[in-house]
């Protein structure tokens, strides 16, 4: 099944994985209560595992909050201002 492929593909994906992607930006994910958006953020930056990482070198990892993304709904206005705040700040200034 095609669809089976592609979740386990995607289970798959690990630090290396992302190493090897090397992003020019990162979104991480941060959920009141658990963690905040500072520090997911810092689970990125402060790894010295990731510091080789374009998005980190460039100071281009953001934090976007569960409830902006997780779901249809009224917050996901917020989610996508979010989203091209952080990717194209020169428009919203």
């Amino acid at each position: 099944c095609r669809a089976e492929s592609l979740v386990q593909r995607t289970l798959k994906r690990g630090a290396e994985d992302l190493i090897a992607a090397d992003p020019d930006v990162l979104f991480m994910i941060n959920y009141d209560g658990f963690m905040t958006a500072d520090e997911a953020i810092a689970d990125i930056t402060d790894n010295p595992a990731y510091a080789s990482l374009s998005a980190v070198k460039n100071n281009k990892v953001f934090s976007v909050n569960l409830n902006e993304v997780y779901c249809s709904g009224v917050r996901t206005y917020d989610g996508i201002m979010t989203f091209a705040k952080a990717l194209y700040p020169d428009l919203y200034e």
